[in-house]
């Protein structure tokens, strides 16, 4: 299983210019990122801000 740090340089090489500036900031987020189920800051898990990642860039 690999990192939310270790995933995020991966879209970010290959995915189209994002242009949505809450998916920019979530993916920035994502960086700092351990697993996904480990806790980020206050939030339980990092699910909230993959979510938010993948709410911005849809369409």
């Amino acid at each position: 299983m690999r990192k939310l740090s270790e995933i995020a340089p991966d879209i970010r090489a290959d995915w189209r210019p994002i242009n949505n500036g809450a998916a920019r900031s979530a993916l920035e987020q994502m960086v700092t990122m351990g697993f996904i189920s480990e806790p980020y800051y206050y939030d339980r898990n990092s699910a909230g801000v993959v979510g938010q990642f993948l709410s911005n860039t849809k369409g």
